[in-house]
């Protein structure tokens, strides 16, 4: 529900790289309520996420009208995205990628797609109802659920590849490339598709490759390090 709203207030180039860095909450909640432990390598990379989030909210910037979306433009990105993953699907079943990476790449283009449609609806929604007219009381309301459908969709179909992946693979990694492909579709569709803002400065620019920069790199961290394990004293369920 927090997704949606946020998904209504801001531009899902923004939003989805924030929701990455549920992944380093993931990892701290772990250190403290399971048997794993963070090394301070995992920590760097949790401070990294956290860095990146806090530089996407700080390079923000409001847009100066509604959203253009560009229907080609969002055709070709989400035809791109999908032959993708069918190509990461046929490779592991020829066993030539691993589950591990295909899953997480099905899954990550379903939740950016996910977030796209719901913003998608929004959008149209608006300008909808910014028109006016005697059809906007019911066809405002109409885009709005059927972006929401969609989005349940996509969600749905991103959680059953991300299962696939984490009955064979390291589920922190599953996860983690999940989140960054998932940050790739929805940065590339908000540009290039719905004409999302980008800051329009240089040090503004930096700044948001920076926080997109550490992201990606706090996330690979925490994947390519299966979440720690080590340091401390052996709990009594390892030692079993």
């Amino acid at each position: 529900l927090m997704t949606l709203v946020a998904l209504a207030l801001a531009p899902v180039s923004v939003v989805q790289p924030i929701l990455g860095c549920g992944l380093a909450c993931v990892a701290i909640f772990s250190h403290y309520l399971t048997a794993d432990r963070l090394r301070a390598s995992d920590w760097a990379a949790c401070l990294l996420c956290v860095a990146g989030t806090i530089g996407i909210g700080l390079t923000t910037v409001e847009g100066s009208g509604a959203e253009e979306m560009l229907l080609a433009s969002g055709v070709i990105i989400i035809a791109t995205f999908g032959a993708l993953a069918t190509a990461c699907s046929a490779l592991a079943e020829r066993k030539q990628l691993s589950l591990e990476i295909a899953a997480s790449v099905s899954a990550g283009i379903c939740f950016g797609l996910s977030a796209c449609c719901t913003r998608c609806g929004m959008s149209v929604a608006a300008e909808v109802a910014a028109a006016g007219g005697a059809s906007a009381a019911y066809l405002s309301p109409l885009a709005a659920v059927l972006g929401i459908a969609g989005s349940i969709f996509l969600s749905s179909s991103g959680f059953v590849a991300q299962t696939k992946g984490l009955k064979d693979g390291r589920a922190l990694a599953v996860v983690a490339y999940s989140n960054l492909v998932a940050l790739l579709v929805a940065v590339v569709f908000g540009v290039f598709a719905l004409s999302e803002p980008l800051p329009t400065t240089s040090a503004g620019l930096a700044g948001r490759a920076g926080a997109l920069l550490c992201l990606v790199i706090g996330s690979l961290a925490l994947g390519g390090g299966g979440g720690g394990g080590g340091g401390g004293p052996p709990t009594p369920e390892k030692a079993a």
